[in-house]
């Protein structure tokens, strides 16, 4: 049973099935069979890091590369291994971005999605549990004051009964929040809160 902590209209039509995303503009679970739902967190601020970051690793090799002799007449494979030989400690140089470039890049195209599994009773991101089913207390929709003119925003939470909050996504509007919000609470069986 789905508690509400505040009024919160249900609208059958924008939680019916005959409103997909593509249509709708706003996010919805996807469910692939009757046991696991999707929810696909297509977010444009997830591109902003990877690009930040790969104009960072382009500059920071550039940089790297202006300590390797290339006027020796050598290939510059040769010319490369022979100044990492001279110099070791430069192989963590050209070895520390890798770290997080693989860290951002496993973010921004594998951790894009939350999976509600009604089989384990389990919420996954991208492949990591966040939590099971029984932990969650609500759902929790805040609402984002407006910035410079832009329109007001609304965030989408998970409260466990642990108290540690979940951020789940940010939605266009506060109505398609609370739709989506309604649709999670059918499956994890928690109420939602407004703040």
């Amino acid at each position: 049973m789905v508690a509400f902590a505040d009024t919160v209209d249900y609208d059958p039509v924008v939680n019916s099935d005959t409103y997909p995303y593509r249509e709708s503009g706003r996010l919805t679970l996807n469910w692939s069979g009757d046991e696991i739902a999707v929810l696909w967190l297509r977010r444009n601020q997830a591109w902003q890091p990877m690009l930040a970051l790969v104009v960072f690793v382009v500059i920071w090799y550039a940089a790297l590369l202006t300590t390797v002799d290339f006027s020796e007449g050598i290939s510059p494979w040769q010319a490369l291994l022979q100044t990492l030989k001279a110099e070791p400690f430069l192989i963590l140089f050209f070895l520390l971005p890798l770290f997080p470039l693989f860290m951002v890049t496993r973010d921004t195209f594998w951790n894009n999605r939350m999976v509600f599994d009604k089989r384990r009773q389990e919420i996954r991101k991208g492949r990591k549990r966040m939590m099971a089913f029984g932990d969650v207390d609500a759902l929790n929709v805040r609402v984002r004051p407006e910035k410079n003119g832009m329109r007001p925003t609304a965030e989408l939470s998970l409260r466990a009964k642990s108290g540690r909050n979940a951020f789940l996504t940010r939605c266009g509007s506060y109505e398609a929040c609370v739709a989506l919000a309604q649709e999670i609470a059918v499956v994890v069986n928690a109420q939602i809160t407004n703040s």
